[in-house]
């Protein structure tokens, strides 16, 4: 009997041990390209929200890609800008915003800001919806501002 319940104990002690903390399938790298350019987003969790960066590339004859432009750049004294995707999510869908600045910064003007919506549409290859849509708040009406990054495209994980 004494065998039994140390089985049991064991059993029970293992099990809640046991890694509950279920991967995000947002986590990782997600890709949209078209011809020879390609939009690279990467996606990463802190404590409990979903953060990340982007870039452009563009794809040479010779394999090799070009920076055409990226999120987290260099901002000075070695310091990079921090993170311009944030949200949170479901199983399947991701909300949040998200800060163009890759446009030029025009006076009086805030940072170029858009809602965020993901929704992954496939596993195997994993896809999901890339939704960019204008964050009006507090738009001015001289701000004729478009977003240099895609807005309505479907991206594929690949990392």
């Amino acid at each position: 009997m004494k065998t039994i319940y140390l089985f049991l104990s064991l059993t029970l002690l293992s099990l809640s041990s046991i890694e509950t903390n279920v991967t995000n399938p947002f986590v990782g790298i997600w890709e949209y390209q078209e011809g020879n350019t390609i939009f690279r987003v990467e996606l990463y969790m802190t404590d409990d929200d979903l953060r990340g960066h982007y870039e452009k590339v563009e794809v040479g004859a010779n394999g090799l890609e070009i920076l055409i432009f990226k999120s987290n750049r260099d901002v000075g004294h070695g310091l990079t800008l921090g993170p311009v995707i944030y949200g949170d999510n479901t199983s399947t869908i991701l909300n949040g915003g998200i800060e163009d600045v890759t446009i030029e910064t025009q006076p009086n003007l805030p940072i170029f800001t858009g809602k965020l919506k993901m929704e992954i549409i496939s596993s195997s290859p994993t896809t999901a919806t890339w939704k960019v849509t204008l964050n009006g708040e507090g738009r001015s009406q001289d701000d004729n501002r478009e977003f240099s990054i895609p807005t309505d495209v479907i991206m594929t994980k690949v990392e």
